[in-house]
């Protein structure tokens, strides 16, 4: 079993910012991701929380830590 890193997070237009995330996948998987859920605010679409899945918590760790 993995672990999940969940980060909340607002950013300013959710159009533009998508295909940044989806680009971005290939770091993930370079950790170790193994896949993620994006989950929107009802009030605010661009209010984000997201829970990638990691196959260790030192992947996830090492994540969180890449710029």
């Amino acid at each position: 079993m993995g672990v999940r890193l969940i980060v909340q997070h607002h950013v300013k237009d959710y159009e533009q910012w998508k295909p940044v995330f989806d680009e971005h996948a290939k770091v993930r998987r370079q950790h170790g991701g193994t896949g993620h859920r994006l989950n929107r605010s009802l009030d605010d679409s661009n209010t984000l929380v997201i829970a990638v899945e990691f196959e260790t918590a030192e992947g996830a760790r090492a994540f969180a830590a890449d710029p």
